[in-house]
Formats: structure tokens, sequence, C-alpha cells
């Protein structure tokens, strides 16, 4: 993007579905966990070395809902978190908003277009793994940028 002037889009079936589906798994989720007097949170947080919007801000805790593709996709049994980027984004939120604590929280949600209908209580349309602000996490994040930032410049 730098260099050329062009910003590539990520767009695929999955992204889709998350994008489409995003207010009401934020929506979905508040309901489920019990999260009284949350909304969607609009407010974009920047640093230095960061940006981001977390979907929620209760309390201490910051939120990232997402929303996945099918049953298939959900990760209902897994004990860690299946996609390590979405662990340093959420500890971003965190350094970016001040608090200490995150949920990421899955959503399974019917999908009428590949027609998958769940007939499973909320409870279990809902995973989330929560973990605590690691600053050792943010060092090497600050780290990967600053290393980035002087690779690019050395293209430029």
């Amino acid at each position: 993007e730098q260099i050329f002037g062009y910003k590539k889009e990520l767009n695929n079936k999955y992204v889709e579905r998350g994008i489409e589906s995003e207010d009401f798994a934020i929506d979905f989720a508040i309901q489920v966990l019990d999260l009284p007097f949350a909304i969607k949170n609009e407010t974009a947080f920047e640093d230095d070395h960061f940006t981001g919007t977390p979907d929620l801000i209760v309390g201490d805790v910051v939120y990232d809902i997402k929303c996945s593709y099918s049953c298939f996709t959900f990760p209902y049994l897994e004990k860690e978190i299946p996609n390590s980027d979405y662990y340093a984004q959420l500890q971003a939120y965190m350094h970016l908003t001040g608090k200490r604590r995150a949920c990421l929280t899955y959503v399974l949600l019917d999908n009428e277009l590949i027609g998958h209908t769940y007939e499973v209580e909320p409870l279990k349309r809902i995973k989330t793994f929560e973990f605590d602000y690691d600053p050792a996490v943010i060092e090497k994040l600050i780290e990967r940028v600053e290393e980035s930032r002087k690779f690019l410049e050395s293209l430029i």
C-alpha cells in the first residue's frame, strides 16, 4: 500500500459472513453472556503503533466477537484460541484502552446462505476465551511494527 498506493482488500465468504452478521452476533453475545447495559463500541483507539476498535467494552474487559461460518469452523471443543492473530489483536485492544482483561467470543449463528440452521441451545452457540493483558506481548508487537517500518523505509 505504501509503495504502490493500493490497499489489498481481504474478501472471501468467511469475511463476508462476519461483516454481514456482526451486529446480530454482538447482540446475541450480549444476551447470552448476560452483559448488562452493553452496546456495540464505535470508538476507534489509536497510538503510535496500533489502531483498533473492540466490539464491546464492559467494565474492565474488552470483547471481540467472531461469527463462525458454520459449525465446522466453530471452536466449541477447542481449549486454546484457534487463531493466535486474534490473541494479539485483543492484546492490542487492551493496550489501547487500558483494560487488563479480554474475551475473544465466537458465536455460531444460523447460516441460511449455506442451509445451516442449528437447533442448539444458545449457550452451546457461544465459545469464549478469556485472558489477561501481557506487556511482554505488546513489547514484541511494538518491535515487529518498528522492524516493519524500517524495512518499508528501506524499500522507498
